[in-house]
């Protein structure tokens, strides 16, 4: 977004100066998230000039070839490296299967819906959601009434602030593939959009063309007061946080009824909202205190990696099967060439490679390669979260997820209760003395 930004106020305001840091930002952005990055920034630019004959001869000024050349000697040569270091599995994990395949091919289970992140987005912009709302509602309006009237509308930076949340939005949402986080590039623009709307109405609060608008500031504060009183009732019945929490809510609640008091019966709106403000920091303040540990502490897969690293010889083979969204922790943690695995007959091919190896996969994954006759036996399970979920602090818990390491089984051996007796005595140890461990 920092890039597109420069490229835009390049354009818009005829700085062409700020178009080749512009370029730099889209090319680290390119190498920290790949050819997607390119290909939101420039389908966002291709609409933007379909759309408006104004934008398309502003942004037609910037200098694109130089620009993509910018952008290709700092990006390339990592791919390029990558691809001599990795050859063809570069190329089918990386770009095929990380990208072309995530997004087109249905590789995983039941998707969110189409409206997933519409409802992303108006949750993460509580409180402010109502205002954008009605400020979308004023720019349609407004945008139809210059169409009608030949006067055009909306000023192209509000124009161009839209399609960019649009392209974000509408891209991702036609994704096979769905997590929350992919749609996040469009927040920026959006608090901008929320940032004009503010202003505008303070300066004008009572003008005709902003009744969307006033309305959906009329609900800043009653969102914060009951965000505080919900979470509130949730921390006091739900939720497993420590009771020193509740000061979040408590601060919601108040800041809540200080923006409502102020709207509607103060002077107008303040020039910057602080009350709301501060309560969103304390909000993010609570999060890192008090949720993000909470969290952290139900993820298992770092020990089920460093119980991998710490067992594993030089020569032992180390897969994943079905892991899925862990599959890159689990890479990271381990520290070593990890095989990942998806289809069932991959893995069976897997397991019959002669040598040693460490599989780590769900037990239900486990038990279906067992009642296949697959000689596996267990030799570490750990419980824990598989997907990260506001669910998962709740008091009353849900089943836990349990991660199996799993080898090929010794001769002579059967997958029994000998085998979980095994597993369970060496769970009982703290993981620090499992590393002191000699297994077989």
């Amino acid at each position: 977004f920092g890039g597109v930004g420069l490229l835009a106020v390049a354009a818009l305001r005829d700085r062409a100066a700020l178009q080749y840091p512009g370029y730099v930002l889209v090319a680290g952005a390119v190498l920290i998230k790949g050819p997607l990055a390119l290909g939101l920034c420039g389908l966002t630019m291709a609409v933007a000039a379909t759309l408006s004959s104004d934008l398309r001869r502003r942004l037609l000024g910037l200098r694109w070839v130089v620009g993509l050349l910018v952008i290709l000697a700092l990006s390339a040569p990592w791919f390029a490296y990558m691809y001599l270091r990795f050859g063809q599995p570069f190329v089918q994990g990386y770009v095929l299967d990380e990208n072309i395949r995530l997004y087109a091919s249905h590789r995983f289970g039941k998707q969110p819906g189409p409206l997933f992140y519409v409802q992303i987005l108006a949750t993460g912009l509580l409180p402010w959601t109502g205002l954008l709302v009605g400020r979308a509602i004023d720019d349609a309006r407004s945008a139809v009434q210059g169409r009608a009237d030949g006067a055009g509308g909306l000023d192209t930076v509000e124009r161009l602030l839209w399609i960019w949340s649009a392209v974000i939005v509408g891209f991702f949402t036609c994704s096979s593939f769905k997590l929350d986080h992919y749609v996040f590039p469009a927040a920026p623009a959006l608090c901008l959009l929320g940032a004009r709307a503010w202003t505008d109405l303070r300066l004008a609060p009572m003008a005709a063309n902003r009744r969307g608008t006033r309305i959906g500031a009329s609900l800043v504060g009653p969102f914060l007061l009951l965000l505080g009183l919900l979470s509130g009732a949730f921390l006091l019945t739900r939720l497993d946080l420590p009771r020193t929490a509740l000061v979040v809510p408590a601060v919601l609640a108040v800041c809540g009824t200080w923006v409502t008091a102020a709207a509607w019966w103060g002077r107008g709106l303040p020039r910057v909202p602080w009350p709301a403000l501060g309560a969103l920091t304390v909000t993010f303040a609570g999060v890192l205190v008090f949720v993000m540990p909470a969290l952290e502490g139900k993820k298992v897969v770092p020990d089920v990696a460093a119980w991998v690293t710490t067992h594993a010889a030089p020569d032992t083979r180390v897969a994943t099967y079905q892991l899925n969204r862990w599959n890159t922790a689990f890479r990271f943690y381990v520290g070593r060439h990890t095989v990942m695995m998806d289809a069932p007959e991959e893995a069976a091919a897997f397991f019959e490679t002669a040598g040693p190896f460490y599989c780590v996969m769900l037990e239900p994954a486990y038990d279906a390669f067992v009642t296949r006759g697959v000689p596996l036996e267990k030799v570490y399970v750990r419980e824990g979260m598989w997907a990260t979920s506001g669910r998962a602090l709740w008091r009353d818990r849900l089943p836990p997820t349990r991660f199996v390491v799993a080898r090929r089984a010794l001769a002579g051996e059967v997958e029994g209760h000998a085998g979980d007796d095994r597993v369970r005595a060496e769970q009982q140890r703290p993981l620090d003395e499992q590393r002191l461990l000699v297994v077989e």
